[in-house]
C-alpha cells in the first residue's frame, strides 16, 4: 500500500526570464495512510527555501535534506502524521538550455536574439520545475498560476481562468483546475507566442508558434480538427478539456510530447511552409499530430500505472497513429508504410540484447532507454496483429471497454487483456503475454510434405544462436487463392494442406515473426514477385525476411542477390525502399574493402532501370510516395557515382543558387547530397553559408546533412566539430554523428570524435539522456578491427549507465557486422 497519495497541486511560478531564474510556491494535499513522521518526494536540481507542513490544524516545521542520488527531497516532522496532510514548499532553479523540466528556447527575430520558456517533463522531469511524487501511478488535480512579463502569453494544460496587472510590468495568470492527471503531463510555457485559432464544436483549438510562423500552423489545425473527431467516435468518448494547444518549438529534444491540452513539438514536426517543406515534412505532420492526439486518451485518460507498462501509451499511440492518417488519406499507402515501423521493430528485437515489450525499469536512466523501437514499433505491430486476429469490431470494443473502465486512472497490461477478452469472448492474454514478456519474435519454418504444412518456431536471432522460447502465432497463409488463418501453439505443428502450386505465410505481413521456406516454394514465391501476382506488402515481406536471414547465415547471400533478381520491374516505394536500403547497406559496410568497386557498380547497375521509371519531374497524379522514391533513388545513385544523377543535380543547384524556388523541396535533399558527393572546400563553404543564413528548421537541417556527405575527411571532421558549436542546436547535435557515420568516407570518423569531445557532447546535450544514446550507436558502422574493445576500455573508465544498453546493442552490432562482411567477400 502506499504511504503518500497526493490529490492536488496548487504551483505558482515567477519566471525571471530576464535573469534565467525561475521562482515557485506550492500547496500539496496529500492523503497520508499510514502514520509517518518522514515525508519523502521527489525533487532534483532545486532550491527548497523552505517548507511546512498542516496536518490535523497543526503547523510543523520539518528539517529538510535533498538526496541528490535518489533526487528527493526528504522531510523529517517532529511528530508522526496521517490522513490529510498538506505541504507547503518554496523553492527556485534556473532556466537552462537542457531541453528538460523548465527550461528556456531561443530564436532569432529582426531585433536579435529572444527566448521562451517551455517544459519537458516525460518520464521523471517535473521533479526539476517542482517537488512532487514524480511517477505516472500518482495523479492528481493541478490549479497553476504564472507571474511574467506584461508582453508575453502563457499557456498550460486548461484554459485561463483570470488574469491581473501586477507592479513591475508583471502580470499573473491563473489556469482553470486540471482533471486529475500525472505529474509528466503538466505544462507551462512562457513567451512571446503567436496563435492561430480555430474550434471544434465547444472545444478552443490554436497552433502556438514563434513571431512570424503562425500561417505554417494551417495544415496542422487542418489535421488536428479532422483526427480530433474521429478520435472521439472511434472511442466513444469526448475529448474531455475545453480546448486543446498545439506548440511549435525551436529547442526540443523528442520529436513531440502529449502534454494534456498544450501539446509540443519540434518546428519540424508541426509548421509546414508551401516553398520549402516537403511531401514527406505533410506526412510526418500528420503521423505526430495523430500519434499525440491518441495520447489524450491513452496516456492521459488512461495512464500506465508504473514505466513497465510503457508500451500501453506508446504503442497505442503508434498503431492508432498510423491507423488514423490512413483514413482520411488512403493515397499516401499509409497502411503499406507501416511495415516501415514493424521492420524497425523486428531488427532491434533481432538483437540478443533487445527487451521485452513490458520491462522492469526502476531509475530515470532505465526508464529513459526504454523509449525505443521496442516500445513503440513492436507494441504498434503486435496490435495490428491482435487486430488482424480479432477482427477490427472486436479490436475497437475493447479499446472502449478499456477507456471507459479506467478513466482518469491509471492501469496495466493485465487490465488491458481483461477488456479484450470481454469484447471477444477469445484468451487473449493467454496469446498476447508471449509477445509482451519475452524478448524477440520467431522464426516460422514451413515444410509441405505428403499433402501436410509442417511449421515449426524458434526464435530468430541475427547472431543465428536460439533458445528455447516460443509463442502462440496467429498465421494467415494464402494457398491457391485462399485464405487460412492457424493459431501456432507449438514448437512444431502439422497441418492438412492440400494444394497445387504455391502457398505463402505471414499473407498481408500483419504477423511479428519472420518466414523461411523451402527452395522450391521459394522460387514459386520468386516468380510470383517477378510478375507482380502478389500484394506490395507481401513482395516487401519476402524481401525483408530474406535479407534478415542472409544476415544471420539461414541462406546464402548468393541465393539473396540470386532472388533480387524478381524485383527488376518493382517500382512500387514500399517495396524498392527496402530493396535499396539493404543495397546501401552493402555498401557501406564494404568501403574499406577491395571489392567496394564491384559492389558500387551491382547497385548502380540495380538502380539504373528505377532511375528511368522515376525520373527527376513528377508525373502526373504520380503516388505520393514515388516523391520519396525518386529522392532516395537520385540521393543513392549519386553515391554510386552516376555521372548523369551527379551533373545534372551540381546543374540544378546551381540554378537554386540563382533562383531558390527553381528546385522542389521534395528534391533538395538529394540534390544537396549529390553536390556535396561530388563537391569540395569550396561547395562545403557555400552550403555552410547556406544552412547558417537559413531560418526555416527544416531547409537547415537538409543543409546540416549535407554538410556530412563529403568524401573529404577534413570536411567531415569539420562538420562533426561543427556540431559543437552554438550554430547546431542541441536537439541536433546527433544528425552530424548520424549522417557521417553513414558516409563510406566519414563512418570510422564518429568514435574518435566521440572520443575527444566527450565532456563537451555531455555538456551540450545535458539532461537529455536520450539523446548520449542516439549519438553513441553511431559507431556500429566503423569496421574497424578491435574497435568494440577500444570503445568498451573507453566508457569503463567513463561510466555512463543511462546508455549501456544502447552500448551493448552497439556492440553486438559490430560483431553482426563483422560476421556479415565475412559472408560479402565470399560474393564479391
Amino acid at each position: 500500500m502506499k504511504t503518500f497519495v497526493p490529490t492536488n497541486y496548487q504551483i505558482e511560478f515567477d519566471i525571471d526570464l530576464e535573469n534565467s531564474k525561475f521562482y515557485g510556491k506550492e500547496k500539496i494535499t496529500v492523503n497520508v495512510r499510514q502514520s509517518t513522521d518522514v515525508i519523502k518526494l521527489n525533487s532534483d536540481d532545486l532550491v527548497i527555501n523552505d517548507c511546512k507542513v498542516f496536518a490535523k490544524e497543526q503547523s510543523l516545521k520539518p528539517v529538510f535534506t535533498t538526496d541528490e542520488k535518489n533526487e528527493e527531497l526528504v522531510l523529517k516532522l517532529p511528530k508522526k502524521v496521517s490522513g490529510k496532510v498538506e505541504l507547503t514548499i518554496s523553492f527556485r532553479g534556473d532556466l537552462k538550455d537542457q531541453l528538460v523540466g523548465l527550461y528556456r528556447s531561443q530564436y532569432q527575430t529582426p531585433v536579435g536574439k529572444k527566448y521562451l520558456v517551455t517544459t519537458q517533463f516525460e518520464p521523471t522531469d517535473a521533479r526539476k520545475a517542482f517537488p512532487c511524487w514524480d511517477n505516472p501511478g500518482d495523479k492528481a488535480t493541478f490549479d497553476i498560476s504564472v507571474i511574467f512579463d506584461r508582453t508575453l502569453s502563457t499557456i498550460s494544460n486548461t484554459e485561463i481562468l483570470e488574469e491581473k496587472e501586477l507592479p513591475r510590468n508583471k502580470k499573473q495568470v491563473r489556469f482553470a483546475l486540471t482533471p486529475v492527471m500525472s505529474t509528466y503531463l503538466v505544462y507551462l510555457g512562457v513567451g512571446e507566442f503567436e496563435f492561430l485559432e480555430d474550434k471544434l464544436g465547444s472545444v478552443q483549438l490554436r497552433i502556438a508558434t514563434t513571431p512570424g510562423k503562425m500561417k505554417q500552423g494551417k495544415l496542422a489545425m487542418e489535421f488536428l480538427k479532422k483526427f480530433l473527431r474521429f478520435y472521439e467516435n472511434y472511442f466513444g468518448i469526448k475529448y474531455p478539456l475545453k480546448k486543446l494547444d498545439m506548440i511549435a518549438l525551436p529547442d526540443f529534444a523528442s520529436g513531440a510530447m502529449e502534454n494534456w491540452g498544450a501539446i509540443t513539438f519540434r518546428e519540424t514536426a508541426l509548421l509546414y511552409d508551401p516553398e520549402k517543406s516537403t511531401a514527406a515534412t505533410k506526412q510526418r505532420i500528420a503521423e505526430v499530430v495523430s500519434h499525440e492526439l491518441a495520447h489524450q486518451w491513452f496516456g492521459n485518460l488512461v495512464t500506465m500505472k508504473w514505466w513497465n507498462d510503457l508500451w500501453l501509451n506508446e504503442s497505442f499511440a503508434t498503431f492508432m497513429g498510423n491507423k488514423t492518417v490512413a483514413h482520411f488519406y488512403p493515397e499516401w499507402d499509409m497502411e503499406n508504410q507501416f511495415l516501415n515501423s514493424y521492420e524497425e521493430g523486428l531488427e532491434l528485437d533481432s538483437l540478443k540484447s533487445s527487451h521485452p515489450i513490458e520491462v522492469e525499469v526502476k531509475t530515470p536512466s532505465e526508464i529513459n532507454e526504454i523509449f525505443d523501437e521496442i516500445s513503440y514499433e513492436k507494441g504498434g505491430s503486435i496490435l495490428k496483429m491482435l487486430e488482424n486476429f480479432l477482427g477490427e469490431d472486436y479490436f475497437r470494443n475493447g479499446l472502449r471497454n478499456y477507456l471507459r473502465m479506467h478513466r482518469y486512472a491509471n492501469a496495466d497490461t493485465d487490465d488491458f487483456w481483461s477488456s479484450f477478452e470481454k469484447a471477444s469472448k477469445k484468451p487473449v492474454k493467454k496469446m498476447m503475454n508471449g509477445w509482451i514478456k519475452q524478448t524477440g519474435y520467431p522464426l516460422i519454418e514451413a515444410k509441405a510434405k505428403d499433402s501436410k504444412l509442417i511449421l515449426t518456431q524458434k526464435r530468430f536471432l541475427l547472431q543465428r544462436k536460439s533458445d528455447d522460447s516460443s509463442w502462440l502465432v496467429p498465421i494467415s497463409i494464402k494457398v491457391d487463392g485462399r485464405t487460412i488463418k492457424h493459431l501456432l501453439s507449438k514448437k512444431e505443428e502439422s497441418m492438412k494442406f492440400n494444394f497445387s502450386n504455391w502457398f505463402k505465410l505471414n499473407y498481408g505481413q500483419n504477423g511479428f515473426f519472420r518466414v523461411r521456406y523451402e527452395d522450391e516454394n521459394l522460387q514459386k514465391l520468386k516468380d510470383l514477385v517477378s510478375k507482380k501476382k502478389l500484394d506490395v506488402k507481401d513482395r516487401r515481406g519476402i524481401h525483408n525476411d530474406l535479407a534478415a536471414l542472409s544476415m544471420a547465415g539461414h541462406v546464402s547471400l548468393k541465393d539473396y542477390f540470386d532472388f533480387l533478381d524478381a524485383y527488376e520491374d518493382e517500382e512500387d516505394y514500399i517495396v524498392e525502399s527496402d530493396i535499396l536500403g539493404k543495397l546501401y547497406y552493402i555498401f557501406l559496410l564494404t568501403s574499406d574493402e577491395k571489392s567496394w568497386n564491384k559492389v558500387t557498380d551491382h547497385n548502380k547497375k540495380f538502380l539504373a532501370p528505377l532511375f528511368k521509371k522515376v525520373g527527376w519531374e513528377p508525373r502526373k497524379n504520380e503516388k505520393h510516395t514515388v516523391k520519396f522514391l525518386r529522392s532516395s533513388t537520385i540521393l543513392n545513385l549519386g553515391r554510386y557515382g552516376d555521372e548523369e544523377v551527379l551533373g545534372k543535380s551540381i546543374k540544378k543547384f546551381d540554378q537554386f543558387l540563382k533562383k531558390p524556388d527553381s528546385l522542389s523541396p521534395d528534391l533538395r535533399g538529394a540534390v544537396y547530397g549529390c553536390v556535396a558527393w561530388n563537391g569540395n572546400k569550396k561547395v562545403y563553404e557555400t552550403i555552410l553559408n547556406l544552412y547558417l543564413k537559413e531560418e526555416n528548421q527544416e531547409e537547415k537541417r537538409r543543409f546540416l546533412v549535407a554538410l556530412c556527405g563529403f568524401k573529404e575527411k577534413e570536411l567531415l571532421n569539420r562538420t562533426l566539430e561543427f556540431a559543437l558549436t552554438p550554430e547546431v542546436r542541441a536537439q541536433e547535435i546527433f544528425i552530424p554523428p548520424m549522417a557521417v557515420s553513414i558516409n563510406p568516407f566519414g563512418k570510422n570518423l564518429v568514435w574518435p570524435w566521440i572520443k575527444n569531445n566527450w565532456t563537451q557532447i555531455k555538456g551540450k546535450t545535458g539532461e537529455a539522456k536520450n539523446m548520449l544514446s542516439r549519438i553513441v550507436e553511431n559507431v556500429s558502422t566503423s569496421t574497424q578491427k578491435d574497435l568494440d574493445k577500444e570503445i568498451k576500455a573507453f566508457f569503463d573508465q567513463n561510466p555512463t549507465p543511462e546508455i549501456q544498453r544502447s552500448l551493448d546493442q552497439t556492440f553486438e552490432k559490430m560483431s553482426i557486422n563483422s560476421k556479415f562482411l565475412e559472408s560479402i567477400r565470399k560474393i564479391f
